[in-house]
């Protein structure tokens, strides 16, 4: 949890709150004109899959046009982005753990 300090943690979470509403708000609003209005309608399937591109998982449902697309891949690329460097920060700190005595061999994991 300290890997992030607590502003990038309340921006995730607001983030990912914004954009499930921001989907489901989109398919209700214009519900007779997409594609997507079957998919997206319930707000829990909006979380769901906001929640499993999050944890970097496939997601159930994908959207179909082209506006819910480009919101969808740009949350992907923004998840994929913040994955990445906690792996890295993760990944780093097992390498180098700092005042620890950092792991040399399987049996010290």
């Amino acid at each position: 949890m300290r890997t992030y300090q607590i502003p990038v943690w309340l921006t995730m979470a607001t983030v990912f709150l914004l954009l499930s509403i921001l989907w489901w708000g989109l398919t209700n609003w214009r519900h007779n004109s997409l594609k997507d209005s079957r998919i997206f309608q319930t707000l829990s399937y909006c979380f769901y899959d906001a929640w499993a591109v999050a944890m970097g998982v496939s997601a159930t449902n994908t959207p179909n046009t082209w506006n819910f697309k480009f919101l969808f891949l740009l949350y992907v690329w923004y998840c994929f982005s913040m994955s990445t460097v906690f792996q890295a920060l993760f990944t780093s700190y097992l390498v180098e753990p700092g005042f620890v005595k950092k792991f040399e061999t399987f049996d010290d994991l």
